[in-house]
Order: C-alpha cells, then structure tokens, then sequence
C-alpha cells in the first residue's frame, strides 16, 4: 500500500479499501443476510460482532491515571484489528444508510456471471465524480473484484 502524501490521499485509500471489502463481501453472502437482520440487527452485529474483534486487538495499561495501549503487533492481531475496523464501519456507514434508503437490494455491476453491460459507463461515472488518485483507487477496487 502507498503511504498517502496528503489526508484527502489517506481517505481515499481508506474508502477505496472499504469499498472493495463491501463488493467482496456481497459478492460472497449476497443481499439477504442483511435484510433479513433489518436496522437494529445491523447495529446489533456491530455492537456484538465487530467491536469485540476491534478491542480483542487493543492491550495496554494504565499509566498515571491514563490507559496506554500497547502496539498492535503481529499479522492477527494487525489483521484482526483492521479487518474488524473496516466492517465496523462498513456496517455502521454504507450498509445501514442503504438498507434505511431502500437501495440495498439495488443491481449490481457484477452478477456473479461476469459484468453486466452498464458496468463500464458506470465506471466511467465514477472516475468524473472521483478525479485524480480517487478515481485510479476505486477504479482499481471494482476491476479487482468485478473482473
């Protein structure tokens, strides 16, 4: 992974990463999962599921009335911590404002037979409304997992 040179460069990374976990995700367990669990079921899985894999990642102590945690260290802890991250907000960002909007069961790009014919003009879309490093990264994301 680059290091960003800028903070907008970070989010974009971040919410590159995001997004690619979010199509990979769907393209692994589809839409009824989450519809089935309705809002609070989302917020629940978040609460129970994802915020646990989150703090089962953090250590520390307190030190002078202050708690230090301790580095994040070793591939599962770094991999627990940032995979439960991304979900965490996954969940509690796109995937609960979608299933409120109605548009969680919208087509998809990608049916699980290859891409569907719009897929390019939307991919065009997205690199007018994501210019520059944003564009190369969420273009990169939907090649990778709509191939």
């Amino acid at each position: 992974m680059k290091t960003p040179l800028t903070w907008e460069e970070g989010l974009d990374a971040v919410l590159a990463e995001m997004r690619a976990v979010m199509v990979e995700r769907q393209n692994k367990y589809g839409p009824s999962n989450i519809l089935q669990q309705g809002l609070l079921g989302v917020l629940t899985r978040v609460k129970d599921d994802k915020m646990e894999r989150i703090g089962g990642a953090l250590n520390g102590k307190v030190v002078r009335g202050r708690v230090v945690l301790d580095p994040i260290t070793g591939f599962d802890a770094e991999d627990t911590f940032e995979d439960g991250c991304v979900d965490a907000a996954n969940y509690i960002g796109p995937i609960m404002l979608m299933l409120h909007r109605g548009w969680w069961t919208l087509p998809r790009d990608y049916d699980g037979d290859g891409p569907v014919p719009e897929r390019e003009a939307r991919l065009a879309r997205i690199a007018e409304v994501y210019p520059e490093a944003a564009a190369e990264a969420r273009l990169a994301g939907l090649k990778e997992n709509n191939p």
